[in-house]
């Protein structure tokens, strides 16, 4: 069984990944941020990924798989 971390981000940086947070004792999907970004660009990858994730459930990908990071200019 997979021990599931808190994704690491970089100053700069969004990043999408399957993992856990410390507050949570289950692990599921989390945006997580660097240093020099807002909460408002977390809350827009979630609003753009969450329609997504249902579909490509609905088609048989494997969500703990997932990764996406984006860095600032």
């Amino acid at each position: 069984m997979k021990r599931w971390q808190e994704p690491k981000v970089k100053p700069g940086e969004l990043k999408v990944q399957y993992g856990k947070v410390k507050a949570s004792n289950s692990p599921d999907i989390c945006y997580c941020r660097g240093e020099g970004t807002l909460r408002a660009d977390v809350r827009l990858l979630d609003n753009v990924f969450s329609n997504l994730y249902d579909e490509l459930e609905k088609r048989g990908y494997d969500l703990t798989t997932l990764k996406f990071s984006i860095y600032k200019k």
